[in-house]
């Protein structure tokens, strides 16, 4: 639900404001937005992993990393998604999914329903 909450790339106002995010212009603000995004919501994904842990749900003994890299990859990664064929989306989306059940230590395939469709993919 955290991350359906932070996609805006649904509807014409989160398109627009991507669109200018994007500009060569507007790097800075880009920059600046990755900052923030990455010292705000790494915390709540990192809570999210240690409580996880404790319900058995994942191991891991860097909850604090794992929620680093999730979010620098999937933000980096996952940024400008619209200009990827769907071949190469998907791809990209299967070996996230597979490295990060790998980093949790988690069974092959558990994730796959819940990341999946944050992204519009079945």
């Amino acid at each position: 639900m955290m991350m359906l909450a932070l996609n805006i790339s649904d509807g014409s106002f989160g398109h627009e404001i991507l669109e200018q995010v994007h500009k060569p212009q507007n790097a800075l603000m880009h920059q600046k937005i990755q900052e923030k995004l990455l010292f705000e919501v790494t915390p709540l994904i990192a809570t999210l992993i240690t409580e996880g842990i404790s319900q058995g749900i994942c191991q891991t003994d860097y909850p604090e990393e794992v929620a680093e890299m999730t979010f620098l990859y999937s933000y980096t990664a996952f940024d400008d998604l619209m200009e990827y064929s769907e071949e190469e989306k998907k791809k990209k989306m299967t070996a996230f999914i597979y490295n990060l059940e790998r980093l949790l230590n988690m069974e092959q395939g558990s994730m796959e329903e819940i990341i999946r469709p944050l992204f519009g993919q079945k």
